[in-house]
């Protein structure tokens, strides 16, 4: 169980964590936020990487500055940008992982070769990482992460720049290996996470916005998302922020605007359902607004 409870965490005088509480056990979590939400800033804080001005991270009820290298052995992770040196090749790359996470040869040796064939690079194994594509990179980047079976994997940012094939490859691959793991899986891309996380927690502007299952969170704002159909005159005068797709179409030489968000007051909409960019847009639309609705209880 990884708990953080009531943490504020600061760069010099700007706050960029505020009060955050969450607990996670034994499964998938997609964090999900806009860029410069707070997502990598948090990742810091619960790898020990930064420190909270406030609050504090537990690790089966102990503070995880008191675990030391109990705690820390228990992690895996892949930052957003893995420094994955590329005059390595990728089994001498994931030996000299494993010997810094001070794993015995004869047992990092077995797991390495096991971990290349699972993410597909085995038969790579003797080019170097310099002539990896993004996504091979992307590939050894998860296979380090897993080289000490952690029990906590974290993951941020790992599909940018990655092509759909591969995408979907990566989500494979998780799903596979994330059995008896909390795994933390940051992302500003809702469908890289929506049919794998268990839970979702959305981020903004340093704040915990909501978390839940998919399900509940979609049936929270039921009912509030509408698909119209409106000219080009009529959608100069919308409000834009509270639209979560807009697709222009041009039908006998006039501009027709497809638009879906909270727009039920627009002449011809129709409910739809809700999908998670809606969720996202309908809790930062209130934080905007200030106003953090009742309306949602999960």
């Amino acid at each position: 169980m990884l708990s953080v409870r009531h943490a504020d965490v600061f760069y010099g005088r700007n706050q960029a964590l505020f009060d955050i509480n969450i607990d996670l056990s034994d499964g998938i979590y997609g964090l999900i936020g806009e860029n410069g939400a707070g997502k990598t800033t948090l990742i810091g804080l619960i790898t020990g990487l930064l420190k909270a001005k406030k609050g504090e991270v537990l690790w089966n009820g102990t503070e995880i500055d008191k675990l030391g290298r109990n705690y820390y052995g228990n992690i895996g992770y892949l930052p957003q940008f893995p420094a994955l040196y590329g005059d390595f090749y990728p089994l001498e790359f994931l030996y000299y992982i494993s010997a810094l996470k001070g794993i015995k040869k004869k047992k990092y040796i077995k797991i390495a070769n096991e971990l290349l064939e699972f993410v597909g690079l085995y038969n790579e194994k003797n080019k170097k990482i310099s002539d990896f594509s993004g996504g091979m990179r992307q590939r050894l980047g998860i296979a380090q992460a897993f080289i000490n079976s952690p029990k906590l994997l974290i993951l941020d940012e790992p599909t940018a720049g990655l092509d759909p094939k591969e995408r979907i490859r990566f989500r494979n691959i998780i799903t596979e290996l994330s059995k008896e793991k909390i795994v933390l899986l940051a992302t500003h891309i809702i469908s890289d996470i929506e049919n794998i996380a268990g839970e979702i927690i959305f981020l903004s502007k340093g704040r915990i916005l909501k978390q839940g299952t998919c399900k509940e969170l979609i049936n929270g704002i039921e009912g509030s998302v509408f698909e119209a159909c409106v000219n080009e005159k009529t959608y100069e005068t919308l409000d834009k922020s509270v639209m979560s797709n807009v697709s222009l179409k041009n039908k006998e030489q006039n501009t027709i605007y497809e638009i879906r968000g909270f727009i039920e007051n627009v002449e011809g909409a129709r409910a739809v359902k809700a999908g998670l960019e809606d969720v996202f847009l309908y809790y930062m639309k209130e934080t905007e607004a200030g106003e953090i609705s009742d309306k949602v209880r999960i």
